[in-house]
């Protein structure tokens, strides 16, 4: 908030002010962490997929079994909830706080949760895999954004 104030203030371009936040929590691995993906966390900067850490569908036949996640429960979402109530009740109706989409699009994710190796090779050799690995994930992301707006509404 204090650099938008100092932008708009101190900066002669076209910065405008908005009476609402955008909440940003763990942006871009949000996105991969309500599929389970593993974390690293750190003290001093954002968490990061490990190096170590084994895609979600390292085994493709998991994508069978796997359901939609929830948006209130699965990966860090309990958190973010918690988070984004606990700023809305600080900002007291004076401004508008908007709850975070997602930030990613499928393929980014894909990659994420089936491994770029693994994507790249089901690429060329099970195309009905990747159809129903990026139809799955679009779908998630529909559900998402349905759940996000009943926040607004």
């Amino acid at each position: 908030m204090k650099l938008r104030i100092y932008k708009f203030n101190n900066w002669k371009d076209n910065t405008y002010f908005e009476d609402c936040l955008y909440f940003a929590m763990f942006e871009w691995i949000r996105d991969v962490n309500i599929f389970g993906q593993e974390m690293q966390f750190f003290e001093d900067r954002d968490p990061w997929i490990p190096s170590s850490a084994k895609p979600v569908l390292a085994d493709k036949e998991k994508l069978n079994v796997m359901e939609i996640p929830d948006f209130y429960k699965s990966g860090f979402m309990p958190k973010i909830h918690e988070y984004y109530q606990l700023l809305k009740d600080k900002l007291n109706g004076d401004l508008d706080l908007i709850f975070p989409s997602w930030v990613r699009g499928p393929l980014c994710i894909a990659i994420s949760i089936r491994g770029m190796e693994n994507l790249l090779i089901d690429m060329v050799t099970d195309k009905d895999f990747v159809h129903r690995l990026m139809r799955f994930i679009v779908d998630t992301e529909k559900k998402w954004l349905e759940e996000r707006a009943k926040i607004f509404m």
